[in-house]
């Protein structure tokens, strides 16, 4: 910015110069004619003697000897025109061939250019009298020019040795003048860069205020993040100090402090591949789009950013739930600035059924229908859509059986996402879905073209790690945000259903019997803590099952066009995090470059190290699960009801679909209560056995 400054300032210092020196003349110039006329000295007579009367009369006979000959000139090129067009070249050459094609064609058929060029010439000489005449002319034109320069010449001489002083001292004005107006130009000239430059200097200084704004953005984060840090540590020494007052104390978690986001290193990654190819990030975490709560969430802290700007996060109330569509228009339309401005988009995160839709052509019921224009819903069906679940699944059964049979009675959001597309487009989800899938064995399935880097790390290791993240987690703040999150679940009327939005995220719901029980019992604290260690692990082990099972399905759809739209994961192995430049970055980004330099087609990188090729999912999970199976599984959607077991509300268990159906059938908690059963009927039997003989007795 000094360097912009100091540029601007010799600029307007040389601008001053220039407009000073010609300030007089300008002003005669926008005073009109007769301002500027007042400012030449009228014209004096000169009286040429007879040497200068002989030059002028022989300059006017050249100048009548010059329109003669432009005449002539004139006349001649009108006779060529006419001549050309009644004797065309091209039409008489080709009758030519055409009367005898032998003559002209070698062996092969080709044309022989030696043995043809005789016809061109042939015809050519016709127009040799016109050439030959407008050379002569052109001869003509020269020496006529020649003579008239030198006749200006000694006109020149006789004009200068015949000039009065009046005329010298008019002369010397209309040279200022003209001067003054060449000076004229080169101001227009360098106000035109003056406007380039300044136009440069306020986009700079419009960067700068970006950047000035991000900043302390940047800076408020951190001093938010770090009270909340100090604030959490005097909070949870404080219930360390009541829990011990009252019934023992809670040791704090032990051992190596680590980072409070990915634990499998996914946005360190993310963070330097950005850096590298020039990218932003985009948000797939359902629960990082919610506003705060950025320990419990998992958001990457504003200090380790690098200024990367991060895209669909951080923007979304607590009290108002956040649907796939929405996400799918914010995210699309994010890939969609970036690309306009000339980066990459990275997108991060573990919330699958986001990733799905925007990675995956129709991997959403009713995704085509979104873009065109869709009917409001009612005040009935928006009514109905926000009621309990029983009502929507028999809502959506009357009108869409078969779907309803895919979804489990109690999935509100699936069921409800279901019923809001039959009401706002009038057709059956079940036959979407139908079409889609025959969508798929047509084209591609993948929006764009795509690279997908798994950031893999040793199940028992990301153990640990899981377990570490959670301790650190309550060192660091986790347990005022919770507390936080609690004080606005209650301030709500209805109470929010739990199952839905912000209050899915993990550590929450694990600590409800503890902020509920006085947030006092050191055994109830503990068992928040494991709950949420345990939660924490599920997941990430629901994260592997659905990249091997799930999202290696679609990929490996791909070989169908030899991945030439890209779809082949790329396994980077961050399991020991002291080889991490090698194992990940170093890898990664060769691949990135790879891909971006050659396409998809030209990374000769392997997907993953020669220990953990087995790892990735192969060709046989797609001609397990391929397209022509996946529709016909439509008829396999079906609900089972256990005649043994009962679900959280003593219902009779449903299962969705055969699979789940036999799964459950072989599960230990259906032979367990099998086994229950049996044991029980058989108590009812003896004791029944034993009433009647003490019946019989006593008769």
């Amino acid at each position: 910015m000094r360097q912009y400054l100091i540029q601007g300032q010799e600029s307007d210092s040389m601008l001053g110069d220039i407009y000073k020196s010609i300030e007089m003349t300008l002003e005669a110039y926008c005073g009109g004619q007769q301002s500027l006329l007042r400012c030449i000295p009228k014209n004096g007579h000169i009286q040429l003697d007879q040497a200068g009367e002989q030059v002028s009369f022989e300059l006017r006979s050249l100048l009548s000897e010059v329109s003669n000959l432009e005449s002539k000139r004139e006349r001649f090129e009108a006779a060529v025109d006419l001549k050309s067009r009644n004797h065309s070249i091209l039409s008489v050459v080709v009758d030519s061939f055409k009367r005898n094609p032998e003559k002209y064609q070698n062996p092969d058929g080709s044309i022989d250019q030696a043995k043809f060029e005789p016809v061109y010439e042939q015809h050519i000489t016709f127009f040799n009298p016109d050439l030959a005449y407008l050379a002569q002319s052109k001869e003509q034109q020269v020496a006529l020019e020649k003579k008239i320069d030198e006749v200006n010449q000694r006109f020149d001489r006789v004009k200068a040795s015949s000039l009065s002083k009046s005329q010298e001292a008019r002369l010397s004005v209309l040279q200022k003048l003209e001067n003054d107006y060449v000076k004229y130009l080169e101001l227009v000239q360098n106000l035109n860069s003056a406007s380039k430059f300044y136009t440069a200097f306020l986009d700079r200084g419009n960067c700068v205020l970006k950047e000035l704004d991000e900043y302390l953005l940047t800076r408020r984060e951190e001093a938010r993040e770090l009270a909340i840090s100090i604030n959490a540590q005097r909070n949870f020494e404080g219930i360390q100090e009541s829990m011990t007052r009252n019934q023992g104390n809670i040791a704090a978690p032990q051992g190596q402090r680590a980072n409070l986001w990915d634990p499998s290193k996914g946005i360190r990654f993310s963070i330097e591949l950005a850096k590298s190819i020039n990218g932003e990030i985009i948000n797939a975490d359902s629960m990082q789009v919610y506003r705060g709560a950025p320990i419990i969430t998992n958001k990457h802290p504003m200090n380790e950013r690098g200024g990367i700007p991060h895209h669909v996060m951080d923007h979304i109330p607590w009290n108002e739930e956040y649907f796939i569509h929405r996400y799918s228009a914010e995210a699309l339309g994010a890939i969609e600035d970036i690309h306009a401005r000339g980066k990459t988009p990275i997108i991060i995160g573990g919330t699958h059924y986001y990733l799905q839709n925007l990675l995956f052509k129709n991997k959403t019921i009713g995704e085509k229908e979104e873009k065109e224009k869709l009917k409001p819903l009612t005040s009935q069906q928006q009514e109905l859509l926000d009621g309990p679940v029983d009502a929507i699944f028999k809502a959506l059964t009357d009108v869409d059986p078969v779907i309803s049979e895919k979804f489990h009675p109690k999935d509100t959001r699936k069921l409800r996402r279901a019923l809001e597309i039959y009401y706002t487009t009038g057709q059956k989800p079940s036959e979407m879905y139908h079409e889609q899938k025959l969508d798929e064995l047509e084209d591609s399935s993948l929006k764009y073209n795509t690279l997908l880097f798994w950031i893999y790390c040793d199940p028992e290791v990301l153990k640990e790690r899981l377990d570490k993240r959670v301790d650190s987690m309550m060192e660091t703040g986790a347990l005022e945000e919770i507390r936080e999150l609690n004080e606005f679940y209650e301030s709500q009327s209805p109470s929010p259903d739990m199952a839905t939005g912000i209050w899915q995220v993990i550590g929450y719901k694990e600590f409800r019997p503890w902020l509920t029980g006085g947030q006092t019992d050191v055994k109830l604290f503990e068992e928040g803590v494991e709950r949420m260690k345990i939660r924490t692990r599920q997941y990430a082990k629901y994260q592997v099952k659905w990249i091997k099972k799930l999202l290696g399905v679609e990929l490996n759809k791909e070989s169908r066009f030899s991945f030439k739209y890209g779809g082949k994961m790329y396994l980077l192995d961050a399991t020991d995090l002291s080889q991490w430049a090698t194992t990940v970055s170093t890898r990664g980004l060769a691949i990135t470059e790879q891909f971006i330099k050659n396409g998809p087609l030209g990374v000769t990188e392997a997907q993953a190290p020669e220990n953990l090729k087995s790892t990735l999912p192969t060709s046989e999970f797609y001609e397990e699960f391929n397209s022509n199976k996946t529709i016909k599984a439509v008829n396999n959607w079906k609900h089972h009801e256990c005649p043994v077991c009962k679900d959280s509300e003593g219902k009779p268990l449903v299962a969705v679909g055969e699979d789940n159906w036999l799964i459950h059938v072989k599960s230990r908690r259906h032979k367990k209560q099998l086994s229950y059963n049996e044991k029980k009927r058989k108590h009812e039997e003896l004791v029944l056995k034993y009433k009647k003989v003490k019946e019989d007795i006593t008769a």
